[in-house]
């Protein structure tokens, strides 16, 4: 009933969304350009199919996933240097597995998010971002579940059509609390552009003013607390309240498609070539094989306060999604076998 609320809400704001003249105007263009304040909404469902997965030659049998994000933002910008960003994120994890395997039911996240964006030139600009929240299995949650991931990122504006950004994300619960990342953007000619930015390395091409298809990868990764059962409930007291790095590489194709002017309905589909889930302080592993994946996710975005003076300045592309540094400790070709053949 909550996700049903989450997505009739939605679409009950959608209707009051403002035209624009573009097909399919960029986010961060009307948000550094246009808007002085704007309301940014995102809901979004994958489903995982069902892959075995396993502790060292041992299996738990086949896993299947349902991932549910909602995520509430409003940005305001002022001074024409600064944008700052506020707002509640709900992610929620749910594998279909035996009871008593040390697979976690669920993993949930529910945190506020805060950043900071900061132009200091036309070309270059700096972003502080915090997610303070609990990060839990959702069984027996107190303040011990609650963490506050950083990430700090500087971004370079080659030219119009080149970009490139460095990245550090902090979390003190993670197995390497500092992780680095970047990537760059090349907008090669009218039809293809190369967003090979983390967590979404992208190659797209336009096929009309409203619809990009494109090719890529899916990288996510975080970081939680098992309940302070945990481990007793399963005969391995040393699991409880356990810390678990969650990590899932991806491979897909699909397609973005601006429905209206700035309501984006995202959709692709392809393999989870690797999913982890890593008690680095306890010292067990468990990976699954590939599986296949479905993701569909719309995005929306209304001017609540339209500015009145038209900037003309060049605008830096610096969604937000993509300073977001995702676990990457295991890398595909690195990624051990975890099943006897």
């Amino acid at each position: 009933m909550k996700n049903r609320l989450k997505f009739t809400f939605l679409f009950l704001l959608i209707p009051s969304l403002g035209a624009a003249e573009d097909k399919s105007p960029s986010r961060d263009g009307v948000q550094w350009l246009g808007s002085k304040t704007s309301l940014e909404t995102t809901g979004e469902f994958d489903y995982v199919f069902r892959g075995k997965t396993g502790l060292g030659n041992s299996t738990y049998g086949q896993v299947a996933e349902r991932e549910m994000l909602g995520r509430q933002l409003i940005t305001h910008r002022f001074l024409r240097a600064f944008l700052v960003r506020g707002g509640v994120e709900l992610e929620r994890f749910e594998f279909d597995r035996p009871d008593m395997s040390f697979i976690p039911q669920n993993l949930h996240v529910l945190n506020a998010y805060l950043a900071l964006d900061f132009r200091f030139s036309y070309k270059d600009m700096i972003r502080i971002q915090a997610r303070p929240g609990f990060y839990n299995d959702y069984e027996k949650s107190d303040t011990s579940d609650f963490n506050y991931p950083m990430a700090y990122a500087y971004s370079h504006m080659v030219s119009p059509y080149f970009q490139w950004a460095l990245g550090v994300s902090v979390n003190k619960w993670r197995n390497h609390p500092i992780l680095g990342g970047g990537g760059f953007r090349w907008q090669v000619n009218d039809r293809w552009k190369f967003k090979m930015m983390l967590p979404e390395p992208q190659i797209e091409y336009k096929a009309r003013e409203d619809l990009h298809v494109f090719i890529g990868g899916d990288f996510r990764g975080d970081t939680f607390r098992v309940s302070s059962d945990f481990g007793t409930r399963r005969g391995n007291p040393a699991l409880d309240n356990a810390l678990v790095d969650y990590q899932e590489l991806r491979a897909n194709v699909g397609f973005s498609w601006n429905i209206k002017p700035l309501i984006e309905l995202n959709f692709s589909a392809g393999y989870m070539m690797d999913r982890a889930f890593n008690f680095h302080n306890n010292g067990m592993l468990m990976a699954s094989e590939p599986s296949p994946y479905c993701m569909i996710q719309i995005q929306a975005l209304f001017e609540v306060w339209k500015a009145k003076e038209k900037v003309e300045e060049p605008a830096l592309d610096t969604k937000g999604k993509q300073f977001e540094i995702p676990d990457l400790e295991r890398l595909l070709p690195n990624v051990p076998k975890v099943f006897d053949k």
